[in-house]
């Protein structure tokens, strides 16, 4: 019998750390596996259409999962390197303007060039993440589509679409 999925990323991890840089990765991750556990969620169970249910097999949703389990392990592997990248470019103009800068020495204190290098960072991460994982989806959904809505160029005016539109 399957299981609906019904347990969530621990929220403890938030609270439990001093350090305020893994704690903010640790928040991060925590809303990445929270984003994630939705998105199985929605695509994992099935919404009704008729009385009758429909039997998926448990190989099908294994492989489901599996597959969910690897993009957003990818794009939290991305969200880290987005962040990394970011917070060593945003943190060497804010560290540079609050030595040499009169207006950014005497009204942006430590606390102020933390705020403004972690927000950075955080945008970063989910930027990145969110990318991956959409991108990631479209290149499953059309993995996964019937054959004849793959091709999805038109055939009617001998011109193909230009490289924007296609998939």
């Amino acid at each position: 019998m399957l299981r609906p999925i019904n347990s969530r990323p621990p929220l403890h991890l938030l609270a439990t750390n001093s350090n305020p840089s893994s704690s903010l990765l640790a928040s991060y991750s925590v809303a990445l596996s929270l984003l994630a556990h939705h998105l199985l969620q929605f695509l994992l169970l099935p919404k009704q259409k008729s009385k009758t249910m429909s039997t998926v097999s448990r190989a099908s949703l294994d492989q489901k999962l599996a597959l969910a389990k690897r993009c957003s392990r990818e794009a939290t592997l991305a969200g880290a390197k987005a962040a990394a990248v970011a917070t060593i470019a945003s943190a060497i103009p804010t560290l540079a303007s609050v030595r040499m800068l009169p207006w950014a020495k005497a009204n942006i204190n430590p606390t102020g060039q933390a705020l403004i290098i972690s927000t950075v960072a955080g945008m970063a991460y989910f930027i990145a993440a969110d990318k991956k994982i959409l991108s990631l989806a479209r290149r499953h959904s059309f993995e996964d589509a019937p054959e004849h809505l793959r091709n999805t160029s038109y055939q009617g005016a001998g011109r193909p679409h230009p490289a924007f539109f296609r998939p």
